[in-house]
């Protein structure tokens, strides 16, 4: 479905909400158990994690993900869904937890 965001009144009644992180390299263990374990009303994440064994586009959607060789020099993530403003500073303290 095409949303035109000049007409954004639709997402902000549903509550969709975004929010950023940006970190250095991760250990990609840690980063993967984090996906797994994050919550349900984030629906879709996105961006790129540097590992100390390379860097990987990320792409997460509803409870699926996926990761594919792409160079990049840092992590930036952007995570969508629900409300998911409340979950922000929790998150940005696990994927600290994840650095190396």
């Amino acid at each position: 479905k095409y949303v035109d965001m000049k007409e954004h009144s639709h997402i902000e009644e549903d509550n969709i909400q975004f929010f950023t992180v940006e970190a250095g390299r991760l250990d990609m263990e840690k980063f993967v158990s984090f996906v797994k374990s994050m919550p349900e009303d984030i629906y879709r994440a996105k961006g790129f994690v540097a590992c100390e064994g390379g860097s990987y586009l990320f792409n997460y959607v509803a409870g699926r993900y996926d990761m594919e060789e792409f160079p990049h020099d840092d992590t930036k993530l952007v995570f969508i869904g629900n409300s998911v403003r409340k979950h922000e500073s929790r998150i940005k303290e696990m994927i600290k937890g994840c650095g190396l």
